[in-house]
């Protein structure tokens, strides 16, 4: 039996399959507050020595990974503190619920490297429910969209970023993974003559129509409509000012965080105009 060698911060121990062991200290787990041990299983005497002093000079150099936390203990330390719209936030969790924490949750923030994301990228841009490949009754393989991974990625590289702060990890394996290439979506607008005829159709009601023509003539998102009011809307000056969105029935901010300022053309006043006076007509008729 191999001779059990012991040293300042780690020792060599046999095992009864012949091999050799290699246990480090590596100090007291900031997360759990236990005790941590780097280790390796080795066959000879020689390589059980070479793996010793290198696991002590990764220590003695701060290089060793400082916490078991695992990947989405890790997540939820950042999400508790991430500032984040609170409909990002609900989408990154259910990214992280349906994506990260299945696949990678369990595992040890340590033991995720490069090649093991670039893999799980690849799974998931082939099926989103990372099927094995084979065939399966009633399952049709749906690819998640690649600006869909990239924000998987980004939730991921920001939270090993955190954790290399907070001296959990030492090393960012995310930074060096690449993600998929961004895809801009190339939009499919309808031709002027589609545009007249939905504008056609849609004039059997005025405010349906008044809603379709903003829309077309303005270009704003969903839910910057629903954020509208009379007192954005200048007639005089012939503009609307756009600062806020709706979301959720709550109000937030732009989605790219901009104010913006257009210009009104003479039939969309009139529009408008004529919009207004119902309104006011409709609010005389209840007494407001």
């Amino acid at each position: 039996m191999a001779r059990r060698e012991r040293r300042p911060n780690g020792n060599i121990e046999p095992l009864q399959s012949g091999r050799l062991r290699v246990r480090v200290y590596a100090g007291r787990d900031p997360v759990t507050q236990k005790d941590r041990y780097l280790r390796e299983v080795v066959d000879t005497e020689k390589e059980a020595k070479a793996v010793l002093a290198r696991l002590l000079n990764q220590i003695y150099e701060q290089k060793h990974p400082r916490s078991a936390i695992t990947v989405s203990e890790a997540v939820k330390k950042w999400m508790d503190i991430a500032e984040l719209e609170q409909s990002t936030r609900e989408r990154y969790e259910d990214l992280i619920r349906l994506y990260i924490n299945p696949i990678l949750g369990d595992r040890q923030l340590a033991r995720v490297d490069a090649e093991l994301l670039e893999q799980f990228y690849a799974r998931l841009m082939r099926c989103r429910e990372l099927c094995s490949g084979g065939r399966r009754a009633k399952h049709k393989c749906r690819p998640l969209a690649p600006n869909t991974v990239r924000k998987i990625h980004f939730i991921l590289r920001v939270t090993f970023d955190r954790a290399v702060r907070w001296r959990y990890i030492s090393v960012n394996e995310v930074a060096m993974t690449e993600p998929p290439g961004f895809v801009r979506k190339k939009p499919d607008p309808p031709s002027a003559e589609e545009a007249a005829d939905l504008l056609n159709e849609a004039s059997r009601d005025a405010e349906w129509a008044l809603l379709l023509w903003l829309t077309m003539v303005i270009g704003w998102r969903r839910g910057e409509v629903c954020a509208l009011r009379w007192t954005d809307v200048n007639l005089e000056r012939r503009t609307i000012f756009i600062d806020r969105s709706n979301w959720n029935r709550q109000e937030k901010s732009t989605k790219t965080g901009q104010e913006r300022l257009l210009a009104l053309d003479d039939h969309t006043v009139g529009l408008l105009a004529a919009h207004k006076a119902q309104c006011e007509s409709a609010c005389a008729s209840l007494g407001l």
